[in-house]
């Protein structure tokens, strides 16, 4: 919503979420935009049953946070151990288990 308030010369409201990507689309990168991108993950439904038949975990133990960089990548999960990736060194993608 920052964005298209931006682009139409409206202010932004203080309770918006977020920033007007608007300096994107010509070619600009604010000098204070974030490097890092968090995100949230509820994997319970994504793979059908795989939670409860592969990982053994309940139904509301299905959710993971990451952090990730350009470099780094932190996976934190509800009920399983956290995984930490260095995404320069490491050989490429896991290869998925058949479901």
């Amino acid at each position: 919503m920052p964005t298209i308030l931006t682009w139409i010369g409206a202010e932004v409201p203080r309770v918006c979420d977020g920033r007007s990507l608007l300096p994107f689309l010509y070619g600009e990168t604010p000098a204070d935009w974030r490097t890092e991108v968090h995100y949230e993950f509820d994997f319970r439904t994504a793979f059908g049953s795989a939670h409860q038949n592969i990982l053994n975990l309940h139904v509301d133990q299905c959710g993971l946070a990451v952090i990730q960089d350009t470099r780094y990548k932190y996976v934190h999960f509800d009920a399983l151990p956290p995984l930490f990736f260095d995404l320069v060194a490491d050989p490429g993608p896991v290869p998925q288990p058949r479901l």
